[in-house]
């Protein structure tokens, strides 16, 4: 597990910067007027993904040495200006940061990260699979999480699993309203004792396609956020 000191730093230099992703935002928040840019898509870069809605949610994944880190905000765009306030999160870590920058629609992403009083820049090139239509029964199948997870999914959206502390889980995929190519995801967590603390509970995110054989994506349970990256093992 990383310390504290060293995933401050690392979402320092996140914007170095998958979906699933797990997802800036559009043109919708902040500064109204038919001349803003929309930040809406999803924008890919070195290490990590980010997913901007039509409402202005951010969702983010990235690799953070042998594990990931998820991020949730929001963001308003003003002209081709962006701002977004976001968390990262990794485990039971969560750290608050802001964003700003300028956006080129459906091309760039471009700007700096702000969190503890360090500065980061950033850049990122948009990703068309945003605008194909979503196919719920393409992610029937069974998956390999990169912890050591197991889980299935079937066509009608439902799956279940155990992840790598040996706790089922189980929930449901459904397509976003938007009609944009990523799902939201509820993941409803067992009451067994491998669950720990959050026996019980229900954990809500998105979900993305990486490729025809990875999805990515993440849940958020109260001040607690976990990414994940699923690679399909029956193809």
């Amino acid at each position: 597990m990383f310390t504290r000191k060293e995933f401050q730093m690392k979402i320092i230099n996140m914007m170095v910067v998958l979906p699933v992703a797990a997802s800036l935002i559009a043109c919708g928040g902040g500064g109204g007027g038919e001349d803003n840019v929309s930040a809406e898509g999803f924008w890919n870069g070195t290490d990590a993904s980010i997913l901007v809605t039509s409402t202005g949610e951010l969702w983010g994944v990235e690799v953070v040495g042998p594990t990931l880190a998820l991020y949730k905000g929001t963001v308003s765009t003003n002209g081709s200006n962006f701002s977004a306030q976001l968390s990262g999160y990794l485990g039971s870590e969560k750290i608050d940061a802001v964003a700003s920058g300028t956006v080129v629609l459906q091309k760039t992403l471009k700007g700096t990260i702000s969190a503890l009083g360090e500065t980061s820049n950033f850049n990122l090139a948009y990703g068309s699979t945003y605008n194909q239509t979503p196919n719920l029964a393409a992610l029937a199948g069974s998956y390999a999480e990169s912890d050591g997870g197991t889980f299935v999914v079937v066509a009608n959206g439902s799956f279940s699993g155990v992840n790598s502390d040996g706790c089922p889980q189980s929930g449901t995929i459904t397509p976003d309203q938007s009609g944009k190519n990523f799902y939201r995801v509820t993941l409803n967590i067992d009451q067994n004792p491998a669950c720990g603390s959050f026996a019980g509970q229900t954990a809500t995110g998105v979900l993305a396609v990486a490729s025809t054989d990875m999805l990515v994506g993440g849940v958020v349970l109260g001040n607690f956020g976990d990414a994940f990256l699923l690679t399909k093992t029956d193809n």
